[in-house]
């Protein structure tokens, strides 16, 4: 894992191995229009790398946030066509969990909302440290 290419063509080949140049250039546009669509939900976004931003929601009604966060999901989709999940957290490292939950639990319709103290009773015994 890890080689250059041109160390495993040989391989690749063998194996069937089908290999496809990446696209950087488009990456960072879809990832500039889709921190644009974030900036209309909140003025205050935070861009970490290319796929991935934290959206400050503290003045969201909490009764708010999961009607928010679906609302930006199908506006990302809409306007992108990128697939998203959102997860809602009081801290980034759990925000980074409630939207591993979100992708990865199909009734929770791409959205977790762990400043949920319900919710986030339920999650937090149920993941493991090494899912995330």
């Amino acid at each position: 894992m890890g080689d250059p290419f041109f160390k495993i063509r040989e391989q690749c080949r063998r194996d069937g191995v089908r290999v496809f140049s990446s696209n950087y250039t488009l990456y960072g546009d879809m990832s500039s229009r889709t921190n644009a669509v974030y900036r209309d939900f909140s003025p205050r976004v935070e861009i970490c790398s290319i796929d991935e931003s934290f959206l400050d929601l503290s003045d969201v009604h909490p009764d708010l946030r999961i009607e928010l966060a679906r609302d930006l999901r199908a506006t990302v989709r809409a306007w992108t066509g990128i697939p998203t999940c959102v997860g809602i957290g009081p801290t980034k490292t759990l925000a980074k969990l409630a939207n591993h939950i979100a992708k990865t639990q199909p009734a929770l319709d791409g959205v977790c909302d762990l400043t949920n103290p319900v919710a986030y009773d339920h999650w937090l015994c149920r993941i493991s440290a090494s899912e995330v």
